[in-house]
């Protein structure tokens, strides 16, 4: 007999998990990350398999464990969050995510990740005084509208994915992130034993 084939990713669990700074309900879960509740509660229960979430009347919130892990990983990384930026792909939905102090040297693979992950465009800016395209040999993209998104650092990296779906954005930011960063894919993978 075979079992039902899940309708989420990995990248859906860790956008659940970032949600959930305060207590939510499952409505507003299923509403913020484009799944369906029983997805929803699937995911839920898999996060409070790993000690990560508790869930009372009020809602789904933080274990201590979570709230740990949780500060951690945002010392490395800020978003997804959604974005309005109409310079370019002004009909596609548009997701952001920063890596913080990420060293490592970026190329076509990274693009092409959020790709396989069914975005259909995706740009990453480095930080250095200004944000540019580490590819581009000129500024070709006005950057105004991005500086205000976050506090930028040196060497930091801003990923912006677009798609026709939400969810599509931000799981595909979230593919290219932890292809740049062992540390947060291990570090995930390690609190979903």
């Amino acid at each position: 007999m075979v079992g039902n084939i899940s309708n989420f990713s990995n990248y859906d669990l860790l956008r659940a998990f970032l949600l959930i700074k305060e207590p939510v309900s499952r409505e507003k879960l299923s509403s913020e990350l484009e799944l369906g509740e029983g997805t929803i509660r699937t995911i839920l229960d898999i996060l409070k398999d790993n000690n990560l979430i508790s869930s009372k009347r009020q809602g789904h919130f933080l274990s201590e464990k979570g709230t740990i892990f949780l500060n951690n990983l945002r010392e490395s990384i800020e978003g997804p969050k959604r974005i309005s930026y109409d310079q370019l792909h002004p009909k596609l939905k548009k997701a952001a995510l920063l890596v913080k102090n990420c060293n490592k040297q970026i190329s076509f693979k990274e693009r092409d990740i959020a790709i396989k992950n069914s975005a259909e465009a995706a740009l990453l800016f480095r930080f250095d005084k200004n944000l540019f395209l580490p590819q581009a040999e000129q500024d070709i993209i006005d950057t105004s509208q991005l500086n205000y998104l976050f506090q930028y650092k040196k060497n930091d990296l801003l990923i912006i994915t677009f798609a026709d779906s939400y969810r599509v954005t931000e799981n595909s930011a979230l593919a290219v992130c932890m292809e740049l960063s062992s540390f947060i894919l291990k570090d995930w993978q390690s609190h979903l034993s």
